[in-house]
This record gives C-alpha cells, structure tokens and sequence, in this order.
C-alpha cells in the first residue's frame, strides 16, 4: 500500500489561510472566543485567528453542566480555609462579572439561560457541615454585598426542595442560574464570524518565540503571527509547563426523559456532587474526589465505577417513578492551576496563557478572555 505524501500548501492556501496574524488564539472555548471578540473590538484593524483541533471545543465549554456556576457555600469555605479570604472574595468577584460579560455576549434567551437560583443539600450525616455554613452565612452575604439586592445564601433549615429524599437540610443561592452550553458556543462562533475572525481546525504540536512573531508548527502546516495566546486550559500542559495547570476530569450523565419535580441547580459535598434538570431530563455529574489522582487526566474516559457510582447516587437521592436509566453519558476536562484565581500568565514577550479555571468556566472565562485581550493590547 502506497503511503501517500503530504501535499505542500497552495499559493491561494498560503494568501488566504496561512497568511500571519496579528493574533493567534489557541483554543475555541469561551475563554478563547470571547479574548478574540474583546480584542477584535478593541483593534479592528488587526487580523485575529483562533486555533481549535476540533469544530466542536473538546475540553469543558460544551461538556460541562450547564450551571451559572456562582459557587456552593462549603465550596466557598473550603476555598477560604486552603486560599485566604481575599482570594475567594475576588472569585467571587470574577465570578460575578465575568457572568455580567457573558450575559451580554450572548443573550439569555439564545442559550436558554435561566436565573433559577440554586440550592446546595446535606445529609443528616452532615450536620457538622450545614451548620458550619450557617453559622458562616453572614460572612459569605458580606463576600457578595454588591451583588444586588438579594444575599449570596439563604438557609432553608430542612425545607429541602421536592424532587430529592435522603436530604436533611438546605441552603438556598438565589444567584445561580442554568443555560445551553452548545448553544452558548455556537452562539460565540457567530459572533466571531460576524466580526472577522478567523477560526481553523488544526492542533498545535510546537511554537517558537523569536523577536518578531512567534512562529506555529501545526498538524501539517505552519503560521506566524505577532502575538500567541493559549487559552487551551486543561490541555496546556501538553504545549508548555509554565502554566503549571493540571487536567481534571469530571463525568456527567443524563437520564432518559423521567417524571419527577427536580427543578433549579443543586451541589453536594463542596460541589464535588452536582445536578439539575434539563426538562424532564436529571443530569447528575462529579464525585471526581473519590480518585482525584486517576481523574486528574486529559483523556476523555468513562471510568466504568464512577458511572456506577453516579447511577447509586441518583437512585438514592432522587424521587423517580422508575430506577435512573442513563440516555447521554460523557466527559469533561478541566484545568486546576496553582491558585484559587485563573490567571492570564505571561510565558513570553509575546505569548500569554489564559487557564486555570478550576471549573468556573462558564462564570469567570469571559472575564478571563477579556483580561487576555487587555493585556495583550497593551503590547499593540
């Protein structure tokens, strides 16, 4: 069988696909997607590609829950307790404002946003824990003071909302809310079309900083451009170990259509739990804690005793007509970096990283996306 010779690119390929940008964006998620939009708002004059292996962005953007993602209060504890309050007071901030930016990226009704509030639940084995978080609410409220008329957490004592058994108690977040996150992504791609960005789907094997560009070695092309920005998170320690994030994978699961009340977003155990309706659907995701070494992985796997495991969960704590049944299972890759904030890290004169988002994607990435374009423009 003849192997067959990589083709060389075209005079025409070269002029019009290959030509060097001004900006290149490695990874179409909505960190990558909403630096290019600020940047190209800023700097419309200025060419901008963004670089993606896939048509579909493969690593949380659309394979996470679909949750406002403002936090649950032992998540907040246990961020305060591991980095310092000021940390989590600016997530919680980033949190805030970055939903603020995506909200006016994409209107709500095209990704299917609902401002549902939210509830984190407890065991009566958890007792310690409910109370911990009551006895801290005022604390976390004055966290969130200016996020508008209504607190961050209400406690519920023992009203647990309908739908669930097996819970004791309840602490209500009246900010959280559910969207589309395939919507919210294939709204985001529109919009970068629409305003002349360039988007390719190749996968960066190695990058080169000289004093003029950066030049791109890809899966059978090369390119040039003046600036590079990774935005590629739970992936970029594949590119480069000086963004020091680690992947982390989290599996998700969706029942087939059931009758049940579950309504709004819900967390358990720091969040290590999530679920909520989609429709009549469950999803219920996470428990990535139980082997937190094995699931700190890139690979897009289904470890077969965390799908068990999920399964138990759901029949334990959810009221259903009939035992959970599994239509849609997949899996998810975040990026942990080494503090509490995601941070846009400089590798270069001309190369920045946008990562470590630690699972507060959909909150924090557009804010992040539009700090990673703020700080490039300064060298524009």
């Amino acid at each position: 069988m003849t192997k067959h010779m990589l083709a060389a690119s075209s005079f025409w390929e070269k002029n019009a696909f290959l030509r060097q940008r001004d900006l290149i964006i490695v990874g179409g998620g909505i960190v990558g997607m909403t630096a290019a939009l600020a940047f190209k708002r800023s700097f419309s004059n200025r060419s901008v590609l963004i670089l993606d292996r896939h048509p579909i962005p493969l690593g949380a953007s659309t394979r996470n829950a679909g949750f406002a993602c403002l936090g649950s209060p032992t998540e907040v504890l246990s961020n305060i307790s591991s980095a310092g309050i000021d940390q989590a007071r600016r997530v919680l901030s980033l949190r805030r404002s970055g939903l603020r930016r995506l909200l006016d990226l994409v209107p709500q009704q095209i990704m299917d946003y609902v401002h549902t509030g939210g509830y984190e639940v407890f065991r009566a084995e958890d007792h310690h824990a409910y109370q911990q978080c009551v006895s801290n609410l005022p604390m976390l409220n004055a966290l969130y003071e200016r996020g508008g008329h209504l607190p961050l957490y209400q406690d519920l004592s023992t009203q647990v909302p309908p739908g669930l058994k097996n819970f004791k108690y309840c602490i209500a977040a009246p900010h959280e809310g559910m969207l589309h996150p395939g919507k919210m992504i294939a709204h985001l791609q529109r919009r970068c079309v629409e305003a002349g960005i360039d988007i390719l789907h190749f996968g960066l094997k190695d990058y080169q900083e000289h004093a003029s560009g950066v030049d791109l070695t890809l899966d059978s092309v090369e390119l040039t451009c003046a600036h590079l920005l990774l935005a590629t998170n739970g992936f970029t320690h594949a590119l480069t170990d000086q963004a020091e994030v680690v992947p982390a994978r989290n599996v998700v699961l969706v029942s087939t259509a059931t009758q049940s009340q579950l309504k709004g977003t819900f967390h358990y155990h720091q969040g290590y739990y999530y679920f909520r309706n989609i429709g009549s659907r469950i999803l219920v995701g996470g428990a990535r804690h139980l082997h937190r070494e094995r699931e700190s992985s890139d690979q897009f796997l289904l470890p077969p005793d965390l799908l068990a495991h999920l399964e138990t969960f759901a029949n334990q704590h959810f009221v259903l007509q009939r035992p959970f049944e599994v239509e849609h299972r997949w899996s998810g890759i975040m990026g942990i970096g080494p503090s509490l904030c995601p941070e846009v890290k400089k590798l270069g004169p001309r190369i920045h990283a946008a990562v470590g988002l630690g699972g507060m994607g959909i909150a924090i990435g557009s804010e992040l996306g539009h700090q990673a374009a703020s700080k490039i423009g300064e060298l524009i």
